[in-house]
């Protein structure tokens, strides 16, 4: 619906009018209907404004000194698959466990 919007060219009518979907329509009046009835410093209303509640991203990390020998082409990861796989805790050499 977010992206549907932002799709809209046109500068005549209203965003109301130029959404086609009624789902849509009445997405976007929910919407702001629940803007309209909280004060503006709420915490509901800073949800719905915050840009993380619809897109999400991630940081690509590009290991230059690494050459992928299939494609001859830079290794990268994702940040989030990373700290996935990694929970920040570094393990114990064996000799310390008891």
């Amino acid at each position: 619906m977010i992206s549907d919007a932002a799709q809209i060219r046109e500068y005549e009518g209203t965003l109301f009018d130029q959404m086609v979907d009624d789902g849509q329509r009445k997405s976007i009046e929910t919407l702001f209907d629940s803007i309209l009835e909280h004060e503006l410093d709420s915490e509901e209303v800073r949800e719905i404004c915050d840009y993380r509640t619809y897109y999400t991203y991630d940081i690509r990390i590009r290991h230059t000194a690494t050459i992928v020998k299939k494609t001859g082409k830079i290794l990268e990861s994702s940040l989030s698959k990373s700290l996935r796989e990694k929970s920040g805790v570094r393990p114990r050499p064996p000799t310390m466990w008891r």
